[in-house]
């Protein structure tokens, strides 16, 4: 069954922009992603939409640290995200950025000469 982006929590859904559902492996994917705080190991071919499931697993994390009022404690947290290409990290903090930012969120590309 696919999953509604309706079914989210409401703060949740504006990081999915105009998304309607979650395709078949982001819904397999749901549960463990946004619903615990294991740890997951997710390979797939390039556009399967491994991208959404880390911002469930970011969202999860983000919600530990919601206040009731929707305000977010940035300061108890960091995420972070690897990848393999320099190019691939540039897409991602893009990414993530734009859809982070109704949050108050930043994402920060960290090479071995930067610190956060």
């Amino acid at each position: 069954r696919l999953i509604s982006i309706s079914e989210l929590p409401d703060w949740t859904q504006k990081a999915f922009g105009r998304m309607q559902k979650l395709n078949r492996i982001q819904s397999q994917m749901f549960s463990v992603a946004f619903e615990t705080g294991k740890n997951l190991l997710l390979c797939a071919p390039t556009g399967a939409g491994k991208t959404n499931v880390a911002m469930l697993a970011i969202l999860h994390e983000i919600g530990l640290h919601r206040n009731k009022d929707g305000s977010i404690n940035k300061d108890e947290f960091k995420i972070i995200y690897v990848a393999p290409m320099k190019s691939l990290v540039a897409e991602m903090v893009q990414n993530f950025g734009q859809r982070l930012q109704e949050f108050g969120i930043t994402a920060r590309e960290l090479t071995g000469d930067v610190s956060l």
